[in-house]
């Protein structure tokens, strides 16, 4: 039996921490015995007890900046935190010497893989991002060439993932998409529960990305409270709406909003609590009674990156509207099930909205009809297949 450490910087429950806790479920337990090393404790350890999985801590682990300039301060401090992480890193290889294969869930964990492959470990990166092949192109191309140079296996989550590390052997580069399975995320939510009233005549939208900037939340809010149509609903999923006052920066925060200057937390309450049609509950994995009744899904990524609420809704023959790129389009069915405007255009984003309705009857034609297409490429018991593939071969090198 293999050991296989999954490397992860994040233990909040999101979409990458989703994605690995797929992945450790699906993982073959009679070849495999999977470990996680983690930044801090989080909700995702107490997933992870729950699996019966082995977890450890390292405090100063730190990832590489994503598309930021070298200039930044924030970005400075991370690079000066990644060498120091790295030694803590080497020093955890050397002490659990039982460990076969080094598991990287996202491409920003490139510099760990060099002092994997100093201790002799088998060595996988997941490519989970969306960089612009033409944005920080110094940054990227140190990422890139750790991938080349010490990577024996990469899973990349799409095409345009994948298009990252062209440079790779065909052998040792996989797309392998983040499978979509719902037969454990149905929890009833009647709509007229949520509203408050009868939805007859209604046309309810849903939003599930919180308070996330990258997500665009507060161009979501902004866009749907300009449009003055009252039979409009706006459904938000998220936990963190609410603004706290505790310690200094709660203070100054209140005191910059008192003299007239909202921070974003302030920003987006205003909006919230202006306009009665919208409506937060609680963020939730159990996601499908929602899209089966919602008449639509609003998207609007600021950084492009994997949308998987754009594939869900599509799968449950539900209309999204998001930010047009290279995932959306291949995610769509090359525009055709979905909404696509152009990105950061909060003008087209508002008059997609505006236009939904009179493109709503043949759009959910065109679902019922093709959207299985977008299902397979979801496929679970396809992609856990090659997954398991891909770490089969690679214990064989052990």
């Amino acid at each position: 039996m293999r050991t296989i450490l999954f490397l992860h910087h994040i233990s909040s429950i999101g979409g990458g921490s989703f994605c690995l806790l797929n992945i450790l479920r699906e993982i073959d337990r009679s070849l495999f015995r999977p470990i996680v090393l983690l930044k801090e404790p989080g909700p995702l350890t107490n997933e992870l007890s729950q699996l019966g999985i082995t977890f450890y801590f390292l405090s100063d682990m730190t990832v590489v900046p994503y598309n930021q300039s070298i200039l930044r301060f924030n970005t400075l401090i991370s690079y000066i935190g990644i060498r120091r992480s790295l030694h803590s890193f080497s020093a955890f290889l050397s002490k659990h010497q039982d460990i076969d294969i080094v598991y990287l869930n996202n491409m920003m964990l490139a510099p760990y893989l060099r002092i994997a492959k100093q201790h002799h470990k088998k060595t996988l990166i997941h490519i989970r991002e969306h960089w612009p092949l033409d944005e920080h192109t110094l940054q990227l191309r140190r990422i890139q060439n750790a991938i080349y140079q010490h990577a024996d296996q990469v899973v990349a989550i799409n095409k345009y993932s994948a298009s990252l590390c062209h440079n790779i052997d065909n052998r040792q580069l996989h797309i392998i998409y983040d499978w979509i399975d719902f037969s454990e995320r149905y929890k009833s939510l009647p709509l007229h529960d949520i509203l408050k009233e009868d939805t007859f005549g209604l046309k309810v939208f849903l939003y599930t990305g919180g308070t996330s900037r990258i997500k665009g939340s507060l161009q979501i809010l902004r866009t749907f409270h300009s449009i003055k149509k009252d039979n409009y609903r706006l459904i938000i999923l998220g936990d963190n709406f609410n603004i706290s006052t505790i310690g200094l920066r709660g203070q100054l925060k209140l005191f910059l909003h008192r003299i007239g200057y909202n921070t974003y937390q302030y920003r987006l309450r205003s909006i919230i609590d202006s306009d009665s049609r919208i409506f937060i509950i609680p963020a939730t994995y159990k996601i499908q009674h929602l899209l089966q009744q919602v008449d639509c899904v609003l998207s609007y990524f600021t950084i492009p990156h994997a949308n998987l609420i754009l594939a869900e809704s599509i799968i449950n023959n539900t209309i999204c509207i998001a930010s047009k790129n290279e995932e959306a389009l291949e995610y769509s069915d090359n525009g055709k099930l979905a909404l696509l405007f152009t990105a950061n255009d909060m003008m087209d984003f508002r008059n997609t909205i505006l236009s939904f309705e009179s493109k709503s009857k043949d759009l959910k034609d065109r679902l019922q009809h093709e959207s299985f297409k977008i299902k397979c490429l979801f496929d679970k018991k396809v992609n856990v297949n090659k997954l398991n593939a891909v770490l089969k071969s690679l214990s064989l090198e052990c």
